[in-house]
Order: structure tokens, then C-alpha cells, then sequence
């Protein structure tokens, strides 16, 4: 038998957790903020800041977000505090508690992020990180249950807030997502805590770096893995740019290692804030993405279903019907792709306005492991295949149409010529029998006959 004489490492970790909710409402956001400010319900904060509280010091600090511009008030997040400091324990580890604070952080594209802090009180493994990673297991000592309802009550209570401001309803997005986002902050390990040993540096990677790869994709099979192979296949590296420090952004979620660098308050960029908000704005467009092109993809099936039904033989809708359902699925497309791209543009508004090089390769990489390049190409794959089959099936139908049109010309210029016969019978006729009387009755007969005849001639054609 094979005894391991691995030390058991322990950890002093901060979660920051953040959850995504779509609001469904078309606002500004100097405008809300306006209002929520008037209304004086939930207390907002100046700005986006970050609260530092480092285990094992009393002295705590607040950092602000800098280099932002004069125009940055139109697509800052407006952030405003949710109750109190609640604890939390864990629902299959009972020993894990600790605390918890709460914010809310409104988005451009009607987003709603709940913003969770965890500051764990004791050391431990990885395994039990990941058990209070899941929402279903953080268990609010205030409520007795799990914080998963506590997001249910924000949102609502939230979307209830907004819509007493008059705000105008958006169309609600057709989505069952509902992600969610783990940042570790690491501030200590037991028995050693050597940051290189934690993080990737080029081809050099530190001896524990497997912790933070088990934190970052909360397996506990982080032992089995091979640190270099998953750094390789998902082209990790190291976005800190000071010695001695550690920041790792993947899809599945960050791992920060802060030092003196990101901690100094008196730096003008590349602070711990840098690596929370880029990531945090980085998933609101990765959310945005996912949901459009979830809705553009539901609104692709009903565009294939009117196709495949108008093509069918039992088909019942009339061809002024059929384009009609076709005209109206085309007008839900635009309006989608027109707030597709307004989202996309903001967003990259947001990177312009708020960022340093290091907060510029933070937003990239974020939207880069998140798959969000990948997903905005596909969606236009969608959109441009969408927009190839409506307009070849509109062409078909009006071609259908001119065929229809052109054939109902025919029979009127038939019907004219015919009735023009008529009347040069009708005249002949007179000059042998004479007489008004029949004359008006021949005329009568014959007009009768041609509105009869283009009667019948619509009928068929509405059946079309």
C-alpha cells in the first residue's frame, strides 16, 4: 500500500460571487440613478469601489475606480448596498461559516448583478471551497436558507422599484440562463505561503499552482491534473503585472493572489479593483451575447416553422397572411440585432472609458475565456443565415405574388375586351330591333356578367 507524504495545504480565501438577472426595462443610466436617488429606497454609492478587508488586519481600506473619463457617469454601474453584514455557514460543511455583504450593481442592457463578498474565517481545503461555492449550499443565518432565494427576492424587489419609475418595458428576453461568476481572492496558505508557488510565469509554473487551478474550475479532482496541460490548452498566463503577484481569468473563474502591487492605495491604476471590474463587465457582455443569441436562435425556429408550414399542403394561410407573419418575424429580428449592437457598442464603450492597458487585456481576456468573440461570431452566423432564408422565401412569395397579380391584369384586360364585344353586339342589336328599353338591358347583362366574373376570379385568388 502506498502511503502519501503530501502536506494537506488549508487556505485563507475571499469569495467574490457574482450572479446575472436581465431586467427586462429600457432605461439610461444617469436617468435611473436620478430616480433612485429621488425615491431614496436603496442607498447608493458614489461610485464603483471595492472594499478591502485583508484577513488578520483590522485596518481596512476602499478602493475607487480611476482613470475614468468625463463622460464615464453615462455607463458607470450604479451600485448601492443590499442590508446588512449577514452570516453564512455552509450546508454540507459545518464547520466553513463566516460573513457575508452584499451589493447590487445596475448595467447598461438592463442587468442586474448581485454582487456577494465571502469572507471565510478559517483556513481550509479546497474540497470545502467547493461545496460553499454552489448557491444551493450558502445558508444566511438571518433566513436559515439559501441564498439562492435571497437573489430572487433582490431581483424582484428591484424590477419592482424600477417599474415605478415609469421605465418602459423591454422586451423580455426568452432565456432559462441564469450564470454565475467565483473570483478566489487567496490571502494565505498553511503549512508555507509562497506566491510563486501558485501561479504561471511564461513556461515557469510554481509547484502548487494545481490549487488554483482546483480552486478556479472548484474540482476536487485538482490533484489528477497536470498544471502544465491545462495551461497549455486554454493558453493561460499570468494578467498581474507586478512581481510576486498572481491573476488567473478563465471561463469557469478567477483566481487573484494580491500583493503589495494591486494593494497599494495610493496607485493610480492596476489595483485589486482592476481585477474584479474587468471581469465583472466582461461577464455582463458575455451574458448580453448569450442572451440575444438565445433569442435570435428562438426566433430563427419560429422563422423555419412559418416556412416549413407555408410550404406544407395542409397549409390554411393565405399568401397575404403568410408574408404578413413573415414581415412581423422580420421586424422582431431587427429589433433584436438593433439591441444586440447597442449592448455590444456600450460595452466597448465601458473598456474605453474605464480602463488602463492592464484593465484593456483584463475586459479582453475575460470575453476571450468566457467564449464571447466566439458567440458574437456565431451570432452573426445566425443573424446572416436568417436574413439569406427570409429574404429568398420574400422574394418567392413575391414573385408568387407578381405571378398572381400580372394573371388578375390579364383577366381584366380579357374581361374589358370582352365586355367591349358585348356592347358593339349589343349596339348591332339595336340598329335591327330598335329601342332603348333593350338597349339599357343589354348594357345591364353584360356589366352584370363582367363584376360576376371578377367576383369569382377574387374569391380563387384570396385562397391563394
Amino acid at each position: 500500500m502506498t502511503i502519501s507524504t503530501e502536506e494537506e495545504y488549508t487556505f485563507k480565501v475571499t469569495l467574490v460571487f457574482w450572479k446575472f438577472y436581465e431586467l427586462g426595462l429600457y432605461f439610461e443610466l444617469p436617468e435611473v440613478r436620478k430616480y433612485l436617488e429621488k425615491e431614496g429606497s436603496l442607498k447608493l454609492y458614489n461610485d464603483y469601489r471595492c472594499k478591502i478587508e485583508v484577513p488578520g488586519q483590522i485596518k481596512k481600506g476602499s478602493q475607487p475606480l480611476k482613470w475614468i473619463s468625463s463622460q464615464s457617469a453615462n455607463f458607470a454601474p450604479i451600485c448601492f448596498k443590499i442590508g446588512g453584514s449577514d452570516r453564512l455557514s455552509c450546508a454540507t460543511v459545518p464547520n466553513l461559516v463566516g460573513k457575508i455583504r452584499l451589493e447590487g450593481h445596475i448595467h447598461y442592457g438592463s442587468v442586474l448583478v448581485i454582487h456577494c463578498e465571502l469572507f471565510f474565517e478559517n483556513y481550509h481545503k479546497i474540497e470545502d471551497f467547493i461545496e460553499i461555492s454552489q448557491p444551493s449550499n450558502m445558508i444566511l443565518e438571518s433566513t436559515g436558507r439559501p441564498i439562492t432565494e435571497k437573489f430572487i427576492e433582490i431581483r424582484e424587489n428591484i424590477i419592482t422599484l424600477l417599474k415605478k419609475g415609469d421605465f418602459p418595458e423591454r422586451a423580455k428576453l426568452e432565456s432559462s440562463l441564469e450564470p454565475w461568476h467565483h473570483t478566489w481572492l487567496i490571502w494565505d496558505a498553511k503549512p508555507d505561503f509562497n506566491r510563486a508557488d501558485y501561479r504561471f510565469i511564461g513556461k515557469d509554473i510554481g509547484k502548487n499552482a494545481r490549487y488554483s487551478i482546483g480552486l478556479t474550475l472548484r474540482t476536487d479532482k485538482y490533484r489528477e491534473l497536470d498544471p502544465v496541460a491545462y495551461r497549455d490548452q486554454i493558453n493561460l498566463k499570468n494578467l498581474s503585472p507586478y512581481l510576486d503577484e498572481f491573476v488567473m481569468i478563465t471561463h469557469a473563474g478567477n483566481v487573484i493572489i494580491p500583493g503589495p502591487g494591486l494593494m497599494d492605495p495610493n496607485s493610480m491604476k492596476n489595483l485589486l479593483i482592476d481585477t474584479l471590474f474587468g471581469p465583472e463587465v466582461g461577464n455582463v457582455q458575455r451574458f448580453l451575447i448569450l442572451m440575444h443569441m438565445e433569442n435570435i436562435l428562438i426566433l430563427a425556429d419560429k422563422f423555419d416553422k412559418v416556412i416549413s408550414e407555408t410550404r406544407a399542403k395542409e397549409e390554411s394561410l393565405t399568401l397575404m397572411e403568410t408574408i404578413d407573419r413573415l414581415e412581423n418575424l422580420e421586424t422582431e429580428l431587427n429589433r433584436i440585432i438593433l439591441e444586440l449592437n447597442k449592448d455590444i457598442i456600450i460595452s466597448k464603450i465601458s473598456r474605453l472609458l474605464f480602463t488602463s492597458t492592464f484593465k484593456t487585456s483584463m475586459f479582453n481576456e475575460m470575453i476571450e475565456k468566457l467564449d464571447g468573440f466566439k458567440f458574437s461570431k456565431q451570432t452573426d452566423d445566425v443573424i446572416a443565415r436568417v436574413r439569406k432564408t427570409l429574404n429568398r422565401q420574400r422574394n418567392s412569395l413575391n414573385t408568387k405574388s407578381a405571378a398572381i397579380e400580372n394573371k388578375f391584369l390579364a383577366i381584366l384586360n380579357y374581361l374589358a375586351v370582352f365586355e367591349i364585344a358585348i356592347l358593339v353586339i349589343s349596339l348591332a342589336l339595336d340598329d335591327l330591333f330598335g329601342g332603348t328599353l333593350w338597349g339599357i338591358v343589354q348594357i345591364v347583362i353584360a356589366i352584370s356578367f363582367v363584376i360576376g366574373a371578377f367576383a369569382i376570379y377574387r374569391s380563387q385568388e384570396k385562397k391563394q
